[in-house]
Parts: C-alpha cells; structure tokens; sequence
C-alpha cells in the first residue's frame, strides 16, 4: 500500500535529502502587540506603519481590538517596501493582501480580538497561501533577504481619536 507523505517528508526521505526551508521545520510562532494612537486628523488614504518583518516570516493572523471608534472605517493591511517612515513613505508592494476592505466597526461591537483577515470581505487567504513567506505574499520574483513592513491604509476617514490594538501572529522566518 502507498502511503500518502508530507512534502516536509518527502524532502527529507528523498535521495538525496532535500533541505527544508527553517520557517517549515525549526522556526517559532511569535506574537507582535502593536497599539496606534490616532488622533483625529487622519483621513481617507491614511498609512499607519504597524512593524517590520524579515521577508523570510510567515504572517498567520491580524487581529484587532478598539474602542470609541466612530466612523465605519474600512482598513486594508499589506506589504510595503521598509523604508525610515519619517522621512517618506513607503511602496505599496501588495497593499492589501492580508486585510482588504476590513470594516473596523466589528472590533467595536465585540470589544476583544477580532479576526481581522477571517472577517475581511474578501483577501482571505487560501491553505496554500498561509505557508507562503512574506516576500511571496508581497507579490515579488525573489526573496529580497531584508526587512518588509506591514502596513494599514484607512479607505475611508476613521471618524474620532482612538487608540487601535493590533497583534500580528507570526512564524519566524530564522
């Protein structure tokens, strides 16, 4: 009888062995906690830089957490090139592969962690797609072996000053 094997298996069983990629077989699931103050001058097209990552790291889940949010905001969340955000902005590599069209007022009305990718209308992410790193999901040819920072654009104005909580559930790509 056959049996049926991983492809992390049959990299290791074949002749000869194939070398699994670290953020496959030895790398660690990690958490970033990230609060936004806004302010109330924020307005439709807006970019809050939320944290940079290796090319190599795996996004699994953006969740988000706030209160006193007015306005039925809509937020998409992607790649862009990792740039000193002070000084410019960055590029959008694929501005909103993880998050597109999210409407912020969920996290109001459960008031804890939302699933902000499960509950986007769309840019959910297919099983193949979750084991995809980082320089993958930003749509490039070859990995950059460099930093890459998730960023948040507001579609439409925020409406009030809040404060956003963000945690962004990773695999570490070393």
């Amino acid at each position: 009888m056959a049996n049926s094997r991983s492809d992390v298996m049959a990299n290791l069983l074949a002749t000869p062995i194939v070398k699994n990629a670290t953020s496959r077989v030895g790398s660690r699931v990690r958490v970033k906690d990230i609060l936004v103050t806004l302010d109330n001058t924020e307005a439709a097209g807006h970019l809050v830089p939320l944290a940079r990552f290796s090319s190599q790291d795996r996004i699994l889940k953006i969740e988000a957490a706030h209160a006193l949010l007015a306005g039925a905001t809509d937020v998409n969340v992607g790649a862009w090139t990792a740039v000193d955000w002070t000084l410019g902005d960055g590029v959008a590599l694929d501005a909103d592969i993880f998050v597109d069209g999210y409407t912020t007022n969920v996290a109001t009305a459960n008031g804890h962690f939302v699933d902000m990718a499960g509950n986007a209308a769309a840019g959910q992410r297919t099983n193949a797609q979750l084991f995809r790193e980082l320089w993958q999901d930003a749509g490039l040819a070859v990995d950059p072996v460099g930093p890459i920072d998730l960023v948040a654009q507001f579609i439409t104005d925020p409406g009030a000053a809040f404060t956003l909580a963000v945690r962004v559930t990773y695999v570490a790509g070393d």
